[in-house]
């Protein structure tokens, strides 16, 4: 799916109407996917019917005013809270505004953030500001979004949460904290840069109505991991294949102090669908297998390239990085002899530090899993905004012909002559000692099942490990889950991908 800023997605709507379209039915079409979403979700959570309306006086208001008249015809009571009289909103917000009235609806007009009360029960729906919101909140608004995020309800933008700027992504001094953004049509560059990914929640998108022609035409900044998208590079199963043929990592990891990034990267793997992983260790590095049968564990010393050639021949995958430490002996091992591998490679943790360390070009069609630490080491650069550092890792993906992942919250995609993709699954709680290594092996296990198409590993494999973060985190909460969780809910997120009906 496209990403674009509000602006290009104002400018094609205005362009649809331009050529005929209507915006009334815009804002009907918008209305119902909002007031629909809102309606499966008090089913599913089994709550209070009712919904607070937080209305302004522009056309984000009049989706929210259009959105009650759904809701209350389906038995939700609504209040509202409006910043400004009808008779100063815009055409349609006050139609729709003054609809909701007739039908029986009261509006309270707002003067200072002490006329709210605090709602017992249901729903907040945001609909105060929209993606034209450009600059500073005045200071009643302010008031307002400081007061609705300290109620316990959850709260729904239209949109993008007000006070947002979906082209910068920056908020001024107050934004709306939303749990949930009910996106119309694209979603906006400011979600993900900036400070959007702390306001937006989780992603729900509306169709408004508009073409897909207008969608087709639009210049896309960026493009977003989708689910369906994801369903089609999921390999298929023969009925007849063996443990080769579903897939063979090779994984150098681990160390005498930290073997578990070794488990945890193997396992992965194993739980990911390939058919077996063998995991290289060196000198006196050691690990007890009875937890983890499945994984193969082969120890060498650090001059027995021959040995260890012949032993990852018949590789389809190699992983190197987790937990493999910084020692000489180790920096000189992976720049003389594991960078020259000759099969599909993905680098991660100390193997990134090693080749930042010692200026170390990465080999062509790699696979690279940089945090943020990790990409301004191997950049060479100084703290920097997130959009410098995106810029920069495309230019380092162009000039290295490699494919790059940035992780973090959300996470980004770099491919030689693509666009930025953004992968927003997932889960705070992921942010834990453990996770990359699970990552690793993820992504090691679909690129040897799939073959070197190293964007579509790197959109499964985040998917995949995003997703069992969610679940994870469903089940211990996000403080309390750990990377053995994320191993644990692997299986969930493959049944969310494997069943399209639970989309």
């Amino acid at each position: 799916m496209k990403v674009v800023t509000a602006s290009k997605m104002a400018l094609m709507e205005q362009k649809a109407i331009e050529n005929g379209a209507n915006a009334e039915e815009f804002m009907l079409d918008a209305a119902a996917g909002i007031a629909e979403i809102v309606s499966i979700y008090a089913d599913r959570q089994s709550i209070d019917k009712k919904v607070t309306l937080f209305a302004g006086k522009g056309n984000n208001g009049g989706d929210g005013f259009c959105a009650a008249l759904l809701l209350m015809r389906n038995g939700f009571e609504i209040e509202v809270y409006q910043t400004d009289p009808l008779s100063a909103c815009s055409e349609l917000c006050k139609k729709f505004g003054s609809a909701y009235k007739e039908a029986g609806g009261k509006i309270k007009v707002v003067q200072s953030a002490q006329d709210i009360e605090e709602p017992p029960c249901g729903i907040i729906l945001d609909g105060l500001l929209g993606t034209g919101f450009k600059g500073e909140a005045t200071k009643l608004l302010c008031e307002i979004f400081d007061l609705v995020n300290t109620f316990s309800l959850p709260i729904f933008s239209i949109d993008i949460p007000s006070g947002l700027s979906g082209d910068t992504g920056q908020i001024g001094k107050c934004a709306i904290c939303a749990d949930y953004t009910l996106f119309l049509g694209l979603p906006k560059k400011g979600f993900f840069i900036g400070d959007g990914w702390d306001h937006i929640g989780k992603l729900l998108y509306v169709d408004f109505g508009l073409d897909q022609s207008y969608l087709d035409q639009v210049d896309a900044d960026f493009r977003m991991v989708t689910a369906n998208n994801c369903m089609h590079i999921i390999p298929p199963i023969r009925p007849s294949r063996h443990k080769y043929e579903a897939g063979f990592v090779v994984g150098f990891s681990g160390s005498a102090s930290m073997m578990g990034a070794s488990i945890l990267s193997g396992m992965g793997a194993l739980k990911s669908g390939c058919g077996i992983v063998k995991v290289i260790h060196l000198e006196e590095e050691f690990c007890d297998p009875s937890h983890y049968p499945e994984l193969i564990h082969k120890t060498f010393s650090f001059n027995q390239i021959e040995e260890i050639s012949l032993y990852i021949q018949k590789a389809s995958a190699v992983y190197v990085g987790p937990g493999l430490g910084l020692s000489q002996e180790m920096q000189n091992f992976v720049k003389d002899f594991v960078l020259k591998v000759d099969k599909p490679l993905i680098l991660d943790a100390d193997a990134l530090n090693i080749m930042a360390i010692n200026d170390i070009d990465p080999p062509k069609n790699s696979l690279l899993t940089p945090h943020r630490g990790e990409a301004l080491r191997l950049l060479k650069l100084s703290d920097c905004s997130l959009e410098e550092l995106m810029e920069a890792c495309q230019k380092y993906v162009e000039r290295h012909h490699i494919t790059l992942i940035l992780k973090g919250g959300p996470t980004f995609i770099f491919t030689k002559g693509s666009q930025p993709i953004v992968c927003t699954v997932g889960d705070p709680g992921m942010a834990t000692a453990g996770s990359g290594d699970v990552l690793t092996g993820i992504l090691a296990s679909i690129l040897a099942q799939i073959g070197p198409e190293m964007s579509e590993v790197a959109e499964l494999g985040l998917y995949l490990h995003g997703k069992s973060g969610e679940f994870a985190a469903e089940e211990k909460t996000s403080y309390a889950m750990t990377a053995t969780d994320l191993l644990q809910s692997i299986h969930h997120a493959w049944h969310y991908l494997l069943n399209p009906s639970s989309l």
